[in-house]
């Protein structure tokens, strides 16, 4: 059991030093982009807001909101890791949209509302996101080195294809990794978050 711990931990920080770059890239994508969501929030914005009354969550059915939630987010998560195939194009844009909401949400939502509603289980979300560009810059990387086998002198396709090995092992870490963080927001957002928001409320 020691031995294939061992091996996991070895094979998930092996993970990480490879994709260091594509780690950086991300969460500099997703930071920017929350300052742009945060700095379209208008003033106007904000006192609407606070001038709102919130009432208490009704009729929550937990388990078919955590399979509804978990859902929701890996088949945007999934779209994004596949948008690899565009070159990252498509997946870049769906970093930048939940970058922008996040910062949207950051600058506009109350301070306790905030803080209960968004945070518990934005914690495991939020990387979820930076995870999946991470997956979708190794679909890319994949997809330029099988191009050049195809159409580089000295190198073939199956060549580049056996190259990319530990690229696709990356593909699917990053995948998994989405998964787990997934399931944790899930179940936070629908059997915890609600609660807490009811409790602030009153």
């Amino acid at each position: 059991m020691k031995k294939l711990t061992y091996f996991y931990y070895n094979e998930f920080i092996n993970y990480l030093n490879r994709n260091k770059i594509f780690y950086l890239i991300s969460v500099l994508l997703f930071v920017l982009s929350m300052a742009v969501g945060y700095s379209l929030v208008s003033v106007e914005d904000i006192e609407s807001i606070n001038d709102q009354t919130f009432t208490p969550i009704e009729d929550w059915d937990k388990p078919t909101q955590f399979v509804d939630l978990f859902k929701h987010n890996f088949i945007i998560d999934l779209g994004c890791i596949i948008g690899g195939l565009t070159f990252s194009i498509y997946s870049a844009i769906v970093n930048l949209i939940n970058g922008m909401m996040v910062g949207y949400v950051l600058r506009l939502a109350p301070t306790g509302i905030f803080m209960l509603g968004i945070v518990p289980h934005g914690i495991f979300e939020i990387p979820s996101s930076i995870v999946a560009f991470v997956g979708s810059l190794s679909v890319t990387k994949i997809e330029i080195n099988l191009i050049k086998g195809v159409l580089q002198n000295g190198k073939t396709f199956k060549g580049e294809l056996f190259n990319s090995r530990d690229l696709f092992k990356d593909v699917l870490i990053s995948l998994l990794l989405v998964m787990i963080l997934l399931l944790i927001a899930g179940f936070i957002e629908a059997f915890i978050t609600p609660d807490l928001l009811n409790w602030y409320i009153g």
